[in-house]
Parts: structure tokens; C-alpha cells; sequence
């Protein structure tokens, strides 16, 4: 069986946006941890409602940014797979 060169045209060249959003699961666990460890500071009894308001908002935030992330790098690797 003979080996096939590959043209230089076909190779899968990673962008700068699909390195960016290899980080996309972790801004999605991050946000559920952060509003987890609200919660379980309020049964503790730690009374610090504002800091639990700006957890539990960066925590949506993270959410909303690990989903774009995760559908650019959907998007990004669906592009690199379709010219192979």
C-alpha cells in the first residue's frame, strides 16, 4: 500500500481563535462552582451578600462565555475537518 503525500493545501493549520477556545470548559465549570460556593457560604452563615451578588453574577457571566467559546471551537474545528 502506498503512502500519499499530502498537499500543503490539505494540512489542518490551527488559528488563533481555535487556541483561544480550548479554554471554553473551564469558563463553563467555573461559573456553577462559583454560585455552588455562594450557596454553601450562606448555610456556613457568612454574611457577605454583596460578594455573593458579584459571585453569582460572574458565575452567569462564565456560563455565557464557556458556551460562546465552546461554539467558536465547534465552528472553528468543523471548518478545519471539512478541507481535509
Amino acid at each position: 500500500m502506498a503512502q500519499q503525500r499530502m498537499n500543503p493545501e490539505h494540512r489542518i493549520v490551527r488559528s488563533e481563535w481555535s487556541t483561544l477556545t480550548r479554554t471554553w470548559w473551564k469558563f463553563l465549570m467555573a461559573g456553577p462552582m462559583l454560585i455552588v460556593t455562594v450557596i454553601v457560604g450562606s448555610r456556613v452563615g457568612l454574611d457577605a451578600w454583596f460578594i455573593g451578588f458579584f459571585a453569582v453574577i460572574l458565575g452567569f457571566l462564565s456560563v455565557a462565555v464557556g458556551l460562546v467559546l465552546g461554539l467558536g471551537h465547534l465552528v472553528a474545528r468543523r471548518g478545519s475537518v471539512a478541507h481535509v
